[in-house]
């Protein structure tokens, strides 16, 4: 049993973990944004509308995160890069709910659109970290790491 789970990829375990990661992240943030909108507006909109919009918006976000390269191999592997598509893909969910909302004249509770991205984009940043640092443990426990041997000359002749 322990072979096998040695022989599985932990790299190709990482995106599908990190795609669901999204999803909670999401939702964790338009759950934060309902109890701000209940709080800032007093239950003005109704619930069904507010709903409706976190679909929407939870489909253009994870689009937005796809579109940017979010899910790629090489994004996954790299913290820096990783962040940087997360950002990228939050602010063109944002500009894009934005100009929906400019368009279609849809009222938008600006409590659900600017709570639920900002405290978003923190939680899919440290559910990718969390992530992270699960992939590099698995990989050390798989014994992934590439060994290598740096020679080099100090000094001159």
């Amino acid at each position: 049993m322990a072979s096998a789970r040695a022989r599985i990829n932990p790299v190709r375990e990482f995106l599908p973990r990190t795609l669901f990661s999204d999803v909670v992240s999401i939702a964790a943030a338009y759950a934060v944004a309902f109890i701000a909108r209940e709080v800032w507006l007093n239950g003005q909109l109704t619930t069904q509308y507010a709903i409706l919009v976190a679909l929407l918006g939870a489909a253009v976000w994870l689009v937005s995160l796809a579109a940017v390269g979010a899910y790629s191999h090489t994004i996954v592997r790299s913290g820096v890069l990783d962040n940087a598509s997360a950002v990228k893909g939050t602010g063109f969910a944002f500009l894009v709910m934005a100009a929906f909302s400019y368009v279609w004249n849809a009222q938008f509770s600006r409590a659900l659109v600017l709570v639920s991205f900002p405290v978003g984009l923190f939680f899919i940043v440290l559910g990718r970290r969390i992530l992270r640092i699960y992939m590099l443990n698995r990989l050390e426990k798989a014994n992934a790491f590439p060994r290598a041997v740096v020679i080099s000359r100090v000094g001159s002749s």
